[in-house]
C-alpha cells in the first residue's frame, strides 16, 4: 500500500480512483496504527475502494487544505469529491455499515 508524500500525489490519487479512501494518522497517535489495521481489513471487504495512508506530521499543508483537526480521520472520496469523513473513534461495525451502504447505492 503506497503513501501519499504530497499535495500533488493526493490530488492524483483522488481524481483518478472512482473510490479513493484517505486514512490520515500522526507519528504521536496511539491509536492511529491499530486502527489502521481494522480499517485496511475491513476495507478488502470493497475491491473497488482504494486505500492510501497519509501521516499528517510529514504533510502540515495537506492538513489545512482539508480542514484535518485531528488524527486518525478517515475519508472517502467518490469521483473527487468527499462524501464520508469519520475521524477519532471510530466503532468499527458502524463504520463498515455506512461503508457498505454508499457501495452499494453506487453500484446498484
Amino acid at each position: 500500500m503506497e503513501n501519499i508524500n504530497n499535495l500533488n500525489e493526493l490530488q492524483s490519487f483522488i481524481n483518478n480512483n472512482t473510490f479513493a479512501f484517505l486514512y490520515v494518522s500522526s507519528k504521536n497517535c496511539s491509536v492511529c496504527a491499530p486502527l489502521f489495521l481494522k480499517i485496511k481489513e475491513m476495507l478488502s471487504e470493497f475491491p473497488n475502494i482504494n486505500l492510501r495512508k497519509m501521516d499528517l506530521d510529514e504533510l502540515p499543508e495537506v492538513g489545512s487544505t482539508l480542514s484535518l483537526f485531528t488524527v486518525p480521520m478517515m475519508i472517502l472520496f467518490i469521483e473527487g469529491h468527499e462524501t464520508f469523513r469519520e475521524s477519532r473513534f471510530v466503532k468499527i461495525n458502524q463504520f463498515k455499515e455506512n461503508i457498505k451502504r454508499i457501495y452499494e447505492i453506487y453500484y446498484n
